[in-house]
């Protein structure tokens, strides 16, 4: 989910989902993991950098979500992730 430039609001809310908005689009999905995607990759909105990962850090521990789901990746990582499970 792309979880980048979202403030202000009042602007970038036609462009980009906040963390609240990705993470509920998340459960909707039924996603197996979380990605978060572009946040340290441009400024384009006015969160500080860095801002984001540490924006759905806090979503997460606020809202007792399984940690274990959101895979914040550092700048080049690379993450295996495995075969999805058998259904």
């Amino acid at each position: 989910m792309a979880t980048t430039a979202y403030q202000p609001r009042w602007f970038m809310h036609y462009q980009h989902m906040n963390i609240e908005e990705a993470v509920k689009g998340f459960d909707e999905l039924g996603a197996r993991f979380f990605i978060p995607t572009q946040w340290g990759a441009f400024h384009l909105g006015e969160e500080p950098a860095g801002f984001p990962g540490l924006d759905l850090k806090r979503h997460i521990k606020d809202r007792g979500l399984d940690p274990d789901r959101f895979k914040i990746m550092d700048i080049g990582e690379i993450l295996d992730i495995g075969p999805a499970p058998a259904s």
